[in-house]
């Protein structure tokens, strides 16, 4: 019989010793974030750093007056015998502050507009299924974020999600479908940072869920140079704080490090661009203006949310105070939760259901008549 209480009790005790050493390097940190310069460090080791400190404070802007757009998209994706069946769509939803009273709300293309269907009849794998997908989808949010500009004149566009593909969108094999769609994906990021620059438009990714170590990398590269400077943190020498390093993600450190209302210094996407897989395929294409980011901690009871931007006319540094002010009072509705709420009103609209695919599905299947390349797979059909 398994012993479930004693194995309980032994992650129990694994977590507990990890997040103990997670809580004294955090708080050996704070100890230096409102003095810590490390404008005097060796240039070379900071080239990528847009800033001298680790932490500033951000002031909320009065949003009377703006109008800021969240883009959300949504995706389905149904593998049958011989075909994929992919449905999507995506939501801009305008929020334009005219009064004190809380926004006007409009939406584009419309309120809840119908899905694109997508039928791939060419054999994928489960991977580049998958991949397929979220290029569709990708695609829809891109196209919007793109149009939208041309029908309101909005100060920010946040899109939920990076602002360059994820490296898990770029195909690993040479399948001439996807290597095709993810081109044309990479050409209309290009058209919207034009598009941005054109119109004068704040554009920006928010990232609900990161997952980076960006962050700890830079965090590892200067605290050997910092410790020296600083006796406060002369403690990290009495553990591991390496090892603690490698446990830790940005939003489970800046959890701890920042306060509501605190940002993180602006830094480069990459220390590295012209290695970074996805970066370097926009360079190839001709896109060399930097995409900056920061972290921001809106509310106390919900981890920073990560914020990429694209720097063009303006100073970085004023670009993201102007931008980190404006998602600041969008993000602190709710005290466990930061997304914006311009970005959870796009998504309450794009967002599809299973029952939605079943329908189109069943639709499908009544125009066109009994085909084996239609049947699902046989695990989505067991009839017992």
């Amino acid at each position: 019989m398994f012993d479930l209480q004693r194995q309980m009790r032994n992650v129990v005790k694994d977590l507990v010793k990890i997040e103990e050493h997670k809580d004294l390097f955090s708080k050996i940190l704070r100890s230096i974030k409102t003095k810590a310069d490390f404008s005097s460090l060796p240039k070379v080791g900071r080239l990528d750093l847009l800033e001298d400190k680790l932490a500033y404070n951000v002031t909320p802007t009065n949003l009377r007056g703006l109008c800021v757009a969240g883009i959300d998209g949504g995706v389905l994706n149904r593998s049958l015998q011989c075909a994929d069946l992919i449905i999507t769509r995506a939501v801009a939803a305008i929020f334009r502050y005219e009064s004190e009273e809380g926004p006007n709300v409009d939406y584009f293309p419309d309120k809840f507009p119908e899905p694109k269907i997508i039928i791939n009849i060419t054999p994928l794998n489960k991977i580049n299924s998958e991949i397929n997908a979220n290029l569709e989808r990708l695609k829809t949010e891109l196209e919007v974020a793109i149009k939208v500009q041309d029908e309101y004149s909005v100060d920010a566009i946040l899109l939920n999600g990076s602002l360059i593909p994820q490296i898990t969108d770029k195909p690993h094999v040479s399948t001439s479908l996807l290597i095709k769609k993810y081109e044309q994906i990479l050409d209309l990021y290009i058209k919207l940072y034009e598009k941005s620059i054109e119109t004068n438009t704040i554009l920006a990714g928010v990232i609900e869920d990161s997952r980076s170590t960006r962050f700890i990398q830079i965090l590892n590269r200067l605290l050997p140079h910092l410790i020296y400077r600083y006796s406060e943190l002369k403690n990290l020498l009495n553990f591991d704080y390496r090892q603690v390093l490698k446990l830790m993600r940005d939003s489970d450190f800046l959890f701890r490090f920042l306060d509501v209302g605190e940002r993180t210094l602006v830094f480069s996407y990459s220390e590295k661009p012209q290695e970074h897989l996805i970066l370097r395929d926009l360079e190839e294409k001709g896109w060399t203006k930097p995409i900056n980011v920061f972290y921001l901690k809106t509310v106390e009871f919900d981890i920073p949310i990560r914020i990429e931007f694209l720097t063009f006319r303006d100073n970085p540094i004023n670009l993201a105070n102007r931008l980190a002010s404006i998602i600041y009072p969008l993000s602190s509705y709710h005290s466990e939760y930061a997304t914006p709420s311009v970005i959870i009103e796009a998504d309450a609209r794009a967002r599809l259901l299973e029952s939605d695919l079943e329908i189109i599905y069943d639709s499908l299947v009544h125009a066109v008549g009994f085909l084996p390349s239609l049947l699902k797979l046989r695990r989505d059909r067991r009839p017992f």
